[in-house]
């Protein structure tokens, strides 16, 4: 995660600081949103895949 304290970012500007992150750190596998259902639908994946390692 980055964090660049400027409350005027532009396009250019955010594209480039996720650009320099994506090299630092490789792709995200998964995005999540902050909507609810999206969360639970996380939380709903994660206890799937530790059912199916038990």
């Amino acid at each position: 995660m980055a964090l660049v304290a400027d409350m005027s970012l532009s396009g250019v500007r955010v594209a480039r600081e996720l650009t320099r992150l994506i090299g630092l750190r490789g792709k995200p596998h998964t995005r999540y949103d902050k909507l609810a259902a999206n969360f639970l639908a996380m939380v709903q994946l994660a206890s799937m895949r530790l059912w199916l390692r038990a």
